[in-house]
């Protein structure tokens, strides 16, 4: 049965998996998951910019057919700019992994995995 792994035993799995030592195999996994992440955060935008754009051509006519259309259209719009202000503070704020660094390799790669964690 798989369970979540804590950073640390991540960072030691990975050792497992890519042979001790090779850091640079270990640090660009963890630059991968960075871009996934990135990857994501940019399809949702892209979402979350058709829905405005929709909203912006046929919402009006929408929202001037009754009070409750209006009330919807204003309240998902709300959601969407919600979401968009959550993915801009949250997983597009870049930090680039190498211009950090802490005491040793290692260290620096936990510390590269639990910012991918709280992403």
């Amino acid at each position: 049965m798989l369970r979540k792994l804590k950073p640390e035993e991540e960072l030691a799995f990975m050792k497992e998996i890519y042979g001790g030592d090779d850091y640079a195999k270990l640090f660009g996994a963890v630059k991968e998951s960075f871009a996934l992440i990135q990857t994501r955060a940019q399809m949702l935008l892209g979402l979350a910019t058709i829905c405005l754009t929709i909203s912006g051509f046929s919402g009006p006519r929408m929202a001037a057919s009754n009070g409750w259309s209006c009330f919807f259209i204003a309240f998902g719009l709300s959601f969407v700019l919600a979401s968009v202000i959550a993915i801009v503070a949250g997983p597009l704020r870049l930090r680039w992994i190498t211009a950090w660094r802490a005491d040793s390799l290692d260290e620096t790669l936990l510390e590269n995995l639990r910012r991918r964690d709280s992403k």
